[in-house]
Order: structure tokens, then sequence, then C-alpha cells
């Protein structure tokens, strides 16, 4: 689904949209160049970890992805309970349904869980990052 580009566009947003949209055979005016750099970055991303490296920028992203103790409990049980939904996380932290939405969205963005759908609840598994990083938290605790 195309978002027309903001009113206040600069010429040289409109120069990359009319040579987006010649490129992929669209009208101009149905090119979102923010949704096209996202696209980008998100293929220059899964060619970086063809390479296995990751750069700073992305081990921020996961980093920020447990920076809170919710998210670090929300995750740990993620991993020993797969198949969560959030009424279900919410009810074991005794915590508030939109708050722990709000950090199950997070956690997903951040690319530590995967989230499925199933009619109207969301089942939760950790990714394989996620996985790494409740390896690394179990370790770290120990100290």
């Amino acid at each position: 689904m195309a978002v027309k580009a903001p009113a206040k566009e600069g010429k040289a947003n409109k120069a990359v949209a009319k040579t987006l949209a010649g490129y992929f055979g669209v009208a101009p005016s149905s090119v979102n160049i923010p949704t096209f750099l996202r696209m980008l970055e998100c293929l220059w991303y899964d060619a970086s970890m063809a390479k296995g490296l990751k750069t700073a920028k992305q081990m921020e992203r996961h980093l920020k992805g447990v920076a809170n103790h919710r998210r670090i409990e929300i995750l740990s049980m993620v991993a020993q309970n797969a198949g969560l939904t959030v009424e279900e996380i919410a009810d074991r932290l005794d915590c508030n349904f939109k708050t722990i939405s709000e950090h199950t969205r997070r956690l997903a963005q951040a690319g530590l869980i995967n989230k499925e759908y199933k009619g109207r609840n969301v089942a939760h598994t950790l990714s394989p990052y996620g996985r790494t990083f409740y390896d690394f938290l179990k370790r770290f605790q120990q100290f």
C-alpha cells in the first residue's frame, strides 16, 4: 500500500521520488521515500547478516531491546514457555495488558522475539538473536 509523500516535500525528495517511480513503473505520488529507505535498510541488514558481522548500530538495537527489567522478564518467560500471548504474560507478571503489549512490541522491533498471529491472539517465541541474548543474560546473572 503506497502512502503519499508529505505536502512540504523538498526538490531533492521530488527528484528521488520521480527516479524511483520511473524505475519501478509507478506514479511519483505513490512513492513513500521513508518507507523505501527502511526497505533498503532491511535489505542491507540482511546482506550484512549473511557476512555474520554486526555493526554498532545493529548491536545497539538489540541491546536497547533488553534495556528494561520488564523486557528481560518477558524474554525469559518466552524462552521458557514458547507461544505465550500478551494476556498470559500480563497475568503471570501481574502487569497491565497495554504495558506488556508495548514491551513485546519493542522486543519484536529489536528482533529478539517473533510474533505469530493466531486469530485475535498473538503467540510469542524467541528469535535466534533472542535465544542468544537469553543465554547471555542467564550467564550474566550468575556473576
